[in-house]
């Protein structure tokens, strides 16, 4: 059996579009200091690794899946990456999904 102290925290992906990089990195600070486990594209791709495949399997992987909008993001409804991450986490019934606004 495992105890509270020794499971491992949520993964959590965060799904986000390059203008709303800085308000995501926030949210990213801010669940890491909560003791969670945040996944950001450009914190947690390592240099060499294929992006497509790392995103894959950051998705694939995660207990939780939050998208975020902002008005400059929902502006370019081709943001090809978030729609992307959105189909692949749809797939999975088990996932927990959140989605956050930036005003």
């Amino acid at each position: 059996m495992t105890s509270n102290s020794t499971r491992e925290s949520p993964k959590i992906f965060l799904c986000y579009a390059r203008e709303d990089f800085e308000r995501v990195h926030d949210l990213y600070t801010l669940l890491k200091s909560l003791g969670l486990r945040p996944w950001l594209d450009k914190v947690n791709i390592q240099g060499g690794e294929l992006w497509e495949v790392a995103i894959e399997n950051a998705i694939a992987t995660c207990d939780f899946f939050i998208a975020t909008f902002s008005s400059l993001s929902v502006k370019d409804p081709a943001s090809p990456n978030v729609n992307i991450d959105l189909r692949s986490t749809i797939c999975r019934e088990d996932r927990r999904t959140a989605s956050f606004l930036f005003q």
